[in-house]
C-alpha cells in the first residue's frame, strides 16, 4: 500500500516537479499533494518513505530546511499511512525505480532535449529504454528522464561518465534511482571516468 510524508518547510517557489525529482531519487513515487509551504509525497511502499525521511529531514532544499516525517493518522498517531492522494497521483510508469540497479535518471535536461539526443550520449552503455520528460510533456524546465540500462555495468559506467557533463550550456544530473538492493549504500557519484568512455559532444539545431 503506499505511504504518505508530510513535508514541511517549503520554499514559495518550488514547485511540485521540483519536489519529483528530488524524492524520487528514493523509490517509487505515487502521488504529489503541494500545497502553500507543505506538501504530502506518496511512496508506493514504506522502506523507500523511511529512506526519503533519512535522507531529506533537516537537508537544505531551496536554501530552507525540509521538516519530512511520516503523515498522521486518523487517530493523530505517527507511522505509515495508507494513500489518499486521489488525482494528484503520478502516473505509475514515470517513477518506477529499477529492481537490479541499472535504472539511472538525468535532470537538468534542456527542454528542447529529444530521445535522439540521449541516445547519442548513452548510446555506448547499452541503452535498453528511454523515459523522456520535454517539452513535448512537460509544463515547466528542466527537461529530466529515466534510463534502464541492459545490466548494472552499463549504467554504472553511464554514471560515472556522464554525471556532470556540460549538455547545450546546462550541466546535467545523473544519478542511480533507489533499489531494495541498493538502499543501504546508494548509487556510486564521482570516482574515475574510465571505462567506457565519455560521451560524445551534443549540439542542438544540427551544428556539428
Amino acid at each position: 500500500m503506499p505511504k504518505n510524508l508530510f513535508v514541511r518547510g517549503i520554499a514559495e517557489q518550488v514547485q511540485k516537479q521540483d519536489l519529483q525529482d528530488e524524492f524520487c531519487k528514493s523509490g517509487a513515487l505515487a502521488g504529489i499533494d503541494l500545497k502553500q509551504g507543505f506538501a504530502f509525497v506518496e511512496f508506493v511502499n514504506d522502506e523507500d518513505a523511511e529512506h526519503a525521511i533519512n535522507r531529506l529531514n533537516g537537508a537544505s532544499f531551496f536554501d530552507r530546511a525540509l521538516s519530512v516525517e511520516w503523515a498522521k493518522n486518523k487517530d493523530g498517531t505517527g507511522g505509515p499511512r495508507t494513500g489518499y492522494l486521489g488525482q494528484n497521483r503520478l502516473p505509475s510508469q514515470v517513477l518506477q525505480p529499477g529492481a537490479r540497479g541499472d535504472r539511472l535518471y538525468v535532470g537538468n535536461l534542456p527542454m528542447e532535449c529529444m530521445r535522439e539526443d540521449i541516445e547519442r550520449i548513452f548510446g555506448d552503455f547499452g541503452i535498453a529504454e528511454v523515459d523522456l520528460h520535454n517539452k513535448d510533456n512537460l509544463a515547466r524546465p528542466p527537461a529530466f528522464c529515466f534510463l534502464t540500462f541492459r545490466d548494472n555495468r552499463g549504467a554504472q559506467e553511464a554514471q560515472r561518465a556522464c554525471d556532470g557533463y556540460e549538455f547545450n550550456g546546462l550541466h546535467i544530473r545523473v544519478e542511480f534511482t533507489r533499489s531494495r538492493q541498493d538502499r543501504a549504500g546508494g548509487g556510486p557519484r564521482g570516482g574515475d571516468r574510465g571505462g567506457y568512455g565519455a560521451p560524445p559532444q551534443a549540439h542542438f539545431g544540427g551544428g556539428s
